[in-house]
């Protein structure tokens, strides 16, 4: 039965499109991505996933908790998968899951495409590219969290994706940072913000929150595909002459992040004094000798700068001064 009468909740417009993906039928929307991928994983009853050893490890977590066997695998400097030391045949078996990054966003499609046609169980992680078309023959796994203001939310899009129910998670116990963020500024609701995540980490398979699904059928996805795209061809344009990692880009792709690599170990806590917030992604890297150089170097120095819809082509033309002025200072 509805509720008539009382205070006012907190209002939130809805858009005419809706929440980005809910036009498409085989989805599932839940709380956290690595809820999706353990839920991949039973669809698929899957004994064996292949993952890469630079990713984020509460991945490694999740499929540790769904008790299967976990082989790791190395990326090369294109961000492309090297698999030469396995068989064609185990990567292929119908009990095997190969799990696929789209790093930063800025994977092409036709490689999900490629790998989806040579084997049958295929995850793909597209927790760092929201706006990537989800492929049919795969499971495809999106991160709100890492796109909006929002406290949870992931999606989970792919064959028998709709059959999975699941109900709804509360979310407003872990929301404060995002009110406080407004009043207090970022920085301040911090530590709130942390422990947010610490709830999520060890959340169990829920649905999305009512309250996250509110704040994503208000958000105009057209805009924040706009900036995005904007932002990070701003920021190529002033920085690419500088940037240690060649990757691919294509105008159709909304990235992530720019992803501006320079060996010089200083430079991230230089950006941090003048208030430019860059993590530090899956350090592990750094520790686990089976790493490549490759691995090792994007750990260690790869500084992801924001390109998102909170800012502007001049936001971006701050940001770039900062960095020069640190890498020439004469």
């Amino acid at each position: 039965m509805n509720e008539y009468g009382g205070y006012f909740p907190l209002e939130i417009k809805k858009c005419n499109g809706g929440g980005y993906f809910d036009k498409i039928v085989n989805r599932c929307e839940l709380n956290s991505a690595r809820n999706a991928i353990k839920l991949a994983i039973r669809e698929m009853q899957c004994r064996e996933i292949f993952l890469p050893y630079y990713m984020c490890p509460s991945v490694y977590k999740a499929c540790e908790d769904e008790g299967i066997q976990i082989f790791s695998y190395h990326i090369d400097s294109k961000l492309r998968p090297i698999i030469s030391n396995f068989m064609s045949s185990e990567l292929a078996d119908e009990k095997a899951c190969f799990l696929m990054t789209n790093y930063f966003g800025l994977i092409p499609q036709e490689e999900f495409l490629r790998y989806c046609s040579e084997y049958k169980n295929l995850i793909i992680d597209n927790t760092q590219s929201f706006f990537t078309e989800p492929i049919t023959d795969a499971y495809n796994v999106y991160s709100c969290r890492k796109f909006f203001g929002v406290s949870d939310g992931a999606y989970l899009i792919g064959k028998n994706a709709a059959t999975i129910l699941l109900e709804p998670e509360c979310s407003y116990l872990h929301s404060l940072y995002l009110l406080k963020s407004l009043d207090k500024g970022t920085n301040e609701a911090y530590p709130d913000y942390l422990e947010s995540e610490e709830i999520i980490s060890k959340s169990v398979p829920a649905g999305m929150s009512k309250l996250t699904q509110s704040i994503l059928s208000a958000i105009g996805y057209k805009e924040v595909v706009q900036k995005r795209r904007k932002n990070f061809e701003m920021l190529h344009f002033l920085l690419g002459d500088k940037n240690e990692f060649s990757f691919y880009y294509k105008k159709d792709m909304v990235p992530m992040v720019y992803p501006f690599l320079v060996s010089n170990s200083e430079l991230r806590s230089y950006l941090i004094t003048n208030k430019i917030y860059i993590p530090q992604w899956w350090k592990k890297c750094l520790d686990i000798k089976e790493c490549n150089k490759t691995e090792q170097k994007l750990s260690k120095y790869l500084l992801p700068l924001p390109i998102d819809q909170r800012y502007t082509e001049d936001d971006m033309k701050v940001i770039a001064k900062i960095i020069l002025s640190f890498l020439e200072p004469f």
